[in-house]
Formats: C-alpha cells, structure tokens, sequence
C-alpha cells in the first residue's frame, strides 16, 4: 500500500510535466544529431574513376545501385540557346572550359557528381566498380562517427559521478550534456559539454539547501563555466547553443523532479532530517572541488590527442594523389587579388555563367559593327520606344535587360527546369564567386552546422585546456574558503 502511495504520489501534475520535458527534451536532442560530413562540393558527392572505364559502363553501376540524376561528361548540352544561337560568333570559352569539371588535373580519371542524397548508393556503386570491375575508383573524403570524441566526455562523467556526495543529484541532471555530446560529436560541443557537466557537479553540493539557487548563480567559479561553455557552443552553432539550453532546461527538470521526490519520500517517511546550514554557508568550490577541476585538463588533452592524430591542418581534396577541380572561398570573386598557384588552372563558376547567358540572351540587341566590352553589374539593354499623341510622336526608352541579381536569380530558375543533369546546377548550389582549380589546397565544404576549420577546433581545445588552469589559479591566489 505504502509502495501504490508513493507512486501515485509521484504521478502528480508537476511530476508528470518534468519527466515529459525530459524525456521530450532527450529524444530532441537525439533527433537533431549531426555527424561531420566532409565534401568537395555542397549538394553532391565526386566519383572519381580512371579514364580506362567507359562513361557507358560507370553510369550503368551507379543506376543499378540506385544512383540518378549523375553528372557526367557526356550528358551536357547548351543549357540556354535562341533562335539566333547557331550565329553566335561567341568569344566565351566557358561551354568548352567547363568539361574541366570532369576529369582531374592530370587527366587520369574522370569525374562524376552524384546527388548527396544518395549517399548509401553511391557507396555500393564504388563497391562495385572496385570489387566486380577492379578498378581504383573512390569517392572524396568523408569523416565517419567519432565514437572516441564522446566516450571522453561518458568517461569524465562516469567519475564525477563516483566522486559526487549526491551521486543522483549529479547524474540525472548531468545527462543531458552528455546526450549532447552524442547528439553533436564536435570539438567545440564536447569542450563546452564537459564545463557544463562540471558546473553542474559543482551545483549538486548545495542542492536541497536554503537559497542554493541564488547561491549557485551567485559563484564565480560556476558562472565561468556555464558562461564559456555557451560561449563555445555559440561559436560551433547557433543550433548547438539552443540544444544546449534545452539541455540546461532539462537539467533544471531534473533538479526539480528530484526535489519533490524528496519530498513525497520525507511524507511518507515516519523520520526525516533538515539540513543545519544553508548554502550560502557551505562552499561550491574549495581545495577538493578545485583538485577535480584540474581532472578537466584529462578529456581535454585527449581532444588535443585526437585532434593532432586525426586532423590536418591543411585540409587537402587530393584523393590518392588526385587533384580534382575544388572551390576555394576568395572575397570578391577573382578581381580580389588573390595570389594563385601558377599549375592552377581557373575553372568557370556560377558567375561565368551568368555571364555566358547574358551574352547569349543579350545577342539579337547588339550593334555587330561596335566592338563590345564584356558584361558589367549594372549593364542594360535600352530600346527606343515611341508613342504618338496630340502633340506629336515621342521617344521613350525601355530597359528590356539589367545585368544585376535579378537576371541571376531568372538564370538559376531556368537552371533549374533543365531536364537532363547539367553542371550548372553543380554550380548553382555553390557560392556565385567561388574561385574553382585543381589545388590540394582547396577548402571543402561540411554539411554538418557545428564542424568548424582545423585551426578553430585547435584554438577551441588549447582554450579549454587554459580554463582549469586560470580558475585553480585565481582560486589559489585567494583563501582556500572564499566561494
């Protein structure tokens, strides 16, 4: 009977809100799981197999597997013509200058672009062009779970809570960072996972106390914490500081959850005890709390550890020595004055083609006798219009072309509606002025929100490393007792 009490007791209102934003909150996070993907390209995935296979045959493998809407070599056409195209003595080369796309620098492979949504499928096709055909074929680099990254973090909770006076207080509350470093397996994530896991073992000290809230929020030590491990999560991801205040929600929920089961124990229990001194009495953080601070530089140096075997600081897109065409991010397109590699030959992008089109849509509106300067932002096609009334005939012209966002914006669209599968919609999903050549230093693109550089994740891990080490510092510097 007194067991049925107890657990309707719990059954309450407020208990029941708590354990569903829990768990809501658990399978949110879960939900929202990002793992690092890297690729050349955004939106699709490169194949890359050597020219001694036929187009016929490669394209036959990856419809078998599943794989549609391939771009490929032989599949291109004129993707914008008109009545007068066939005259069009064109001085662009960039129908001919983008075939670079398919084959790498040295002209060993070529090159195929695959729809990132088939990634299962594009796996089984390289299968089985190297299983059944024997032939070295691959595609770019792609980044697998990191099990080792959050394992680190399950591995200093997993202490913390041995350590802890109020195992439970700590545990539950602190389950929902270490979801989050599951959830977002990403240098920056799992730094700020560990500050919040140790603000929050700092907190349980005074759970159950009078004003522990306010004295909790009131600690420097935990303060710090919390403010820098959002600080970090902000710089992985706008999204990745909303899981973690979803996180810190949930941790709340439990806090509170675990209270009022107190609570309900204390009602149902012939004898219970009340705490003698507050929480502002008792000290969040002291000489052995500061000691377990300095455990913090373990996960963090095995970060370091991971980071300096498994990353490089110059992210290079040359698989097995290929150099395949690769966007590389200069501000201002190619007028910007970026110093380029004398091997690297410069492949059309987005923007060539903007202006290929304006030079084919433009055409039947140029004077042939007048020698024409290549396209400008801002550029028009004015005709004369005139209008007759009382007072006689009058000229008015009108801009029947602009050469701004808006010709692009028509010029993606009919991108778009193409029926077979053009490297201008490669192109479309890109930056407009992306820079493109065959460079092995070349940056990819990550459709992952919370993957940063190379060089960031470092900052991130050596920062963290710093933090332990300038709290205990002030810490020392003061008296032992002062929280």
């Amino acid at each position: 009977m007194r067991f049925k009490k107890f657990i309707s007791n719990i059954l309450d209102g407020r208990n029941i809100f708590f354990m569903a934003f829990m768990l809501v909150s658990a399978l949110v996070i879960f939900s929202c799981r990002t793992v690092s993907v890297s690729q050349i390209w955004k939106g699709y995935r490169v194949l890359y197999v050597p020219v001694s296979a036929s187009e016929e045959s490669v394209l036959s493998v990856l419809a078998q597997s599943g794989c549609h809407d391939v771009i490929s070599a032989g599949a291109q056409r004129i993707p914008l013509s008109t009545k007068f195209f066939n005259s069009l003595l064109d001085s662009s080369s960039y129908l001919e200058d983008r075939l670079g796309y398919f084959r790498d620098r040295d002209g060993d492979y070529r090159l195929y672009y695959i729809p990132d949504s088939y990634e299962k499928e594009s796996e089984q096709a390289v299968n089985r062009l190297v299983r059944e055909q024997h032939l070295s074929a691959g595609l770019d680099a792609k980044e697998r779970y990191p099990f080792m990254v959050p394992l680190v973090v399950l591995a200093l909770y997993a202490f913390l809570c041995v350590v802890s006076f109020k195992r439970l207080h700590f545990a539950l509350p602190a389950l929902f960072p270490l979801f989050l470093s599951f959830s977002r397996p990403f240098y920056p994530v799992v730094c700020g996972c560990c500050f919040l896991i140790f603000a929050i073992f700092l907190a349980g000290s005074v759970w159950g106390r009078k004003w522990a809230v306010s004295s909790v929020f009131k600690n420097f030590y935990v303060d710090a914490l919390l403010l820098l491990a959002l600080l970090l999560l902000f710089a992985s991801s706008p999204s990745c500081l909303a899981l973690a205040l979803l996180a810190l929600a949930a941790s709340a929920c439990a806090i509170f959850f675990l209270r009022e089961l107190k609570i309900i124990k204390d009602r149902n229990s012939s004898f219970t005890y009340s705490l003698i001194f507050t929480a502002r009495q008792i000290p969040i953080f002291y000489g052995r709390t500061a000691r377990f601070l300095l455990c913090l530089l373990l996960p963090m140096f095995a970060f370091l550890l991971m980071f300096i075997f498994s990353a490089k600081f110059s992210r290079a897109f040359s698989v097995s020595g290929i150099l395949m065409p690769s966007p590389v991010q200069v501000a201002g397109g190619r007028t910007s004055g970026t110093e380029l590699p004398l091997d690297s030959a410069v492949l059309p992008n987005a923007e060539d083609y903007f202006k290929w089109a304006w030079g084919v849509i433009s055409y039947p509106y140029l004077n042939l006798n007048v020698p024409h300067a290549p396209v400008q932002e801002g550029d028009k096609v004015v005709l004369p219009r005139y209008d007759e009334n009382d007072r006689g005939v009058k000229r008015k012209d009108e801009v029947v072309l602009s050469y701004n966002n808006s010709f692009r914006r028509d010029m993606e669209k009919s991108i778009s509606s193409l029926e077979y599968p053009a490297v201008e919609k490669l192109l479309k999903e890109q930056d407009r002025n992306v820079l493109v050549m065959y460079s092995a230093t070349a940056l990819g693109n990550s459709s992952s929100n919370g993957k940063k550089g190379d060089v960031f994740n470092l900052i991130v891990i050596v920062f963290s490393l710093c933090v332990p080490v300038v709290l205990c510092t002030i810490f020392y510097s003061f008296n032992r007792s002062r929280v």
